[in-house]
């Protein structure tokens, strides 16, 4: 009992002066005399009870229901452990097109027996006089697992849209080798082209994402909750970099671009424009779409052939996502503040 809720030590109390008031009833009716419990009416031509023998019974049977609501009701509340999600093989697209859809099938699932656990305790809080409540301690878990595997579920549909859309760049690359074939052209040049290609692909998605950070961070703003970066204005022009910068320019440029928005994701929590206000719900989303930037850039420098221009990249990337998995953690712990508070 000393885990659940105020409102669930309440009713335990009410279970053991329920069963105290059943097990009086019991004596109470043992102590009467054998004759005085019935006697045999003759217009009905059978036994029945006298009017205080049947209010015991009837007192009984409604304590009786009384107890089992209350035992399911405590049983389905009280917090339970909820199995951690296990990433499974995501080594090529049709497995990572099977691990989508098996992460697509435990949501659902999980959002099921939300509903109906949710259902279920506010019918029997209906019977034991209680008002509806979404606050139950048996779904808090659950309420995890499922942001956790909607996170998820979102990264794999951006890796499946970008090594989707790579696989057709190759096709497309098979396509024109095979018009080309029996031409004298330079090998490197076109790998090189295809390597740009591959690349391009990444900082499209890079830009995509990043957006979908700023976009958060818009709609914190218009809400008044509190700032979280130093410098929002270095993420939002950097989207424009990503997007627009020039495939001549880009192993010149992106090392810059890279520093630039390590300079915009530093932590700097503080009021916003109407003084501190927050939400835990918020902050957690916000974490989540930098933890999707965070997996797109990292696969940045694989995509590069130069192994100079490799390490130089790959440097940059390696600050920057230092400084994302910074803010991601602390963001996360604010929210974890905010919601023990």
């Amino acid at each position: 009992m000393e885990n659940l809720p105020n409102s669930e030590r309440n009713l335990a109390l009410e279970r053991q002066e329920a069963d105290t008031r059943f097990k009086e009833l019991i004596t109470e009716l043992d102590a009467m005399p054998e004759k005085n419990q019935s006697y045999f009416d003759p217009d009905k031509k059978h036994y029945v009870s006298p009017p205080k023998v049947k209010a015991n019974l009837d007192e009984r049977t409604e304590l009786r229901y009384k107890k089992n609501n209350i035992d399911s009701y405590i049983e389905l509340a009280k917090p339970k452990e909820e199995q951690e999600y296990v990433a499974g093989d995501i080594s090529n697209i049709e497995k990572m097109k099977i691990e989508k859809e098996r992460v697509e099938k435990e949501i659902g699932e999980i959002k099921k027996v939300m509903v109906d656990t949710t259902n279920k305790i506010n019918e029997l809080r209906a019977k034991l006089g209680m008002p509806e409540t979404d606050d139950i301690p048996s779904l808090i878990q659950k309420k995890e697992k499922l942001e956790n595997l909607l996170a998820i579920q979102s990264d794999l549909e951006s890796k499946l849209k970008f090594e989707t859309k790579k696989q057709e760049l190759q096709k497309e690359e098979n396509y024109e080798d095979s018009k080309r074939e029996g031409r004298n052209l330079d090998e490197s040049s076109e790998d090189s082209k295809l390597e740009m290609k591959f690349l391009k692909a990444s900082l499209e998605e890079t830009a995509n994402s990043l957006s979908s950070v700023f976009r958060e961070l818009s709609e914190r703003e218009n809400q008044n909750m509190n700032h979280v970066f130093e410098n929002p204005n270095l993420i939002r022009s950097s989207v424009r970099d990503f997007e627009f910068i020039k495939p001549d320019e880009l192993f010149e440029k992106l090392p810059e671009v890279l520093k630039k928005l390590t300079a915009g994701l530093i932590f700097n929590y503080n009021k916003g424009n109407r003084g501190f206000s927050e939400d835990s719900e918020s902050l957690r989303k916000l974490a989540s779409k930098l933890g999707q930037l965070d997996s797109i850039i990292e696969s940045l420098p694989s995509k590069i052939r130069n192994e100079e221009k490799k390490k130089e990249i790959g440097n940059a990337v390696r600050r920057l996502r230092d400084n994302l998995n910074d803010v991601i953690y602390r963001i996360k712990n604010k929210a974890t503040l905010i919601e023990e508070i």
